[in-house]
């Protein structure tokens, strides 16, 4: 199967599976196995990609907890501590966009009551 194939399967952007790809993070043991059980991890894996890389992973981040799943269940706490600090970075920026949020709600809420009064 190319590229182009598993990003029409999938629903995936071509230009991000050929990244993915050529990062060797897509390649799955087993492409001989029964065509519908590869093509769901296949499936599988792309979706947690990009799920990771939405998250805020790095390349070299990415490319780490590929291996770790790789390598089994023995390491799983490795993975979630990962996921961890993923989950902490992206809830400290969404604390900032919240001030800044409540910031913008101010500013509009005074230059309303301004207009009114002005």
């Amino acid at each position: 199967m190319n590229r182009e194939e598993i990003a029409g399967l999938f629903e995936q952007d071509t230009a991000k599976v050929k990244y993915f790809a050529e990062q060797g993070l897509l390649n799955l043991p087993g492409a001989d196995e029964d065509v519908e059980e590869y093509q769901k991890r296949l499936g599988d894996r792309l979706c947690l990609l990009q799920l990771l890389l939405t998250a805020g992973l790095s390349l070299k981040e990415l490319q780490l907890y590929v291996k770790l799943l790789e390598q089994g269940s023995s390491t799983g706490q490795e993975r979630i501590t990962i996921l961890q600090h993923v989950r902490f970075n992206l809830l400290d920026k969404l604390h900032l966009q919240q001030k800044a949020l409540d910031k913008l709600d101010f500013l509009i809420y005074k230059l309303k009551k301004e207009g009114k009064h002005g």
